[in-house]
């Protein structure tokens, strides 16, 4: 009568174990990373937003002017806004990053648009940049949790682009599947 395993029995069963979690781990790791860009992208979106509205409503600035100084005072008004923690102007376009983490960038302004980059881990990546944006693109954040978005795999970093009618954009930095 036997009672207990061999050593060879328990051997196997970790084996088994053990490749069982190989091949799942990855996938649970990538899976939680793509919900937390999602979830990062919606909030960024919904901070730039908010700030955008306070600007104009509290301090009267809007981004939509040809005028540098009139965009000047908004971008220092937005900032003013949101909860910085640090600026960087060393490049061509303001840089800032928040108490949360996040690192926005004004990479384009004029009379009619205002387009931010949001890198919503800060600078600590993955930051894939493509030279393109995905196929996916969303006309709120809500659309982030569209089925669609499956087939495309996300980077950390989101372009988010505001229209002087209203309209609101934003689209990933990917690498389709």
């Amino acid at each position: 009568m036997k009672k207990g395993f061999t050593l060879a029995e328990v051997l196997i069963t970790l084996a088994i174990i053990g490749v069982v979690a190989a091949l799942t781990i990855p996938s649970v790791i990538v899976k939680t990373q793509q919900q937390e860009f999602k979830t990062g992208a919606k909030k960024a979106f919904s901070v730039l937003s908010q700030a955008m509205q306070l600007t104009e409503v509290k301090d009267g600035y809007t981004p939509f002017t040809d005028n540098p100084a009139a965009q000047a005072d908004f971008i220092n008004a937005l900032m003013n806004n949101m909860n910085i923690v640090k600026t960087d102007d060393s490049g061509n376009a303001p840089v800032f990053y928040t108490a949360d983490g996040m690192r926005y960038e004004i990479v384009y302004m004029d009379s009619w648009e205002i387009r931010f980059v949001a890198d919503v881990n800060g600078d600590k990546g993955p930051t894939k940049l493509g030279t393109e944006y995905a196929e996916a693109n969303f006309d709120d954040a809500d659309d982030l949790m569209d089925p669609d978005w499956n087939n495309v795999t996300l980077s950390d970093i989101f372009v988010i682009g505001f229209w002087g009618d209203g309209y609101s954009t934003s689209r990933p930095y990917a690498v389709p599947k």
